[in-house]
């Protein structure tokens, strides 16, 4: 697969989109923000060791050495619940969920109950379920309008993210993905 193939396969995923329950958290934007998201912090640490997972090759698992996958799977999970737990207890997010959103790569949309500038940035921190990852991002507001009820449909994009954070969303889209679809065949 060439540079380009790889590059036009990334900007697809972008907008594949999930509905699905997170935790959020939403602050204005400040110019110290831009420095916390690169703090080598416990969710900076559960980025990376997504990350390294996501670079694991694949080809393992079909091997003749499949009992070493399961044990190196195993260790990696366990890693995986520690820090995630380090970076929840530290990100003052709620460990339930608290927000039905359509989700994607490149945004989210999600009913909210404070009204956004639209065109402001904002700090945003999800955490994404099962699995509790941490995800913390700059975004731009690019709808907020009044509903009904006492809330805003606000829909955000993430013009800035860098590339762990955007693969994070990707993989966590597409497994929700499929775990939906799984149970709507089952049903």
């Amino acid at each position: 697969m060439s540079r380009n193939d790889s590059k036009a396969g990334a900007e697809r995923r972008r907008y594949y989109r999930v509905q699905d329950d997170i935790a959020l958290a939403i602050s204005p934007w400040r110019d110290k923000d831009e420095a916390r998201l690169a703090e080598l912090d416990c969710g900076w640490l559960a980025t990376q060791f997504t990350n390294m997972t996501l670079d694991l090759p694949r080809r393992v698992e079909t091997s003749q050495a499949s009992e070493v996958w399961a044990a190196i799977h195993t260790v990696n999970n366990k890693m995986d619940m520690l820090v995630n737990w380090l970076a929840l207890r530290d990100s003052g997010l709620s460990p339930t969920m608290t927000h039905r959103a359509e989700l994607s790569a490149s945004g989210i949309a999600f009913e909210y109950d404070s009204a956004l500038s639209l065109g402001a940035f904002v700090s945003l921190r999800m955490l994404l379920f099962p699995e509790h990852r941490l995800v913390r991002l700059k975004a731009q507001v690019v709808r907020a309008l009044a509903t009904s009820t006492d809330s805003y449909a606000i829909a955000l994009d993430f013009p800035e993210a860098d590339e762990q954070e955007r693969e994070v969303l990707v993989a966590h889209v597409l497994r929700r993905e499929s775990e939906q679809l799984r149970v709507r065949r089952r049903d």
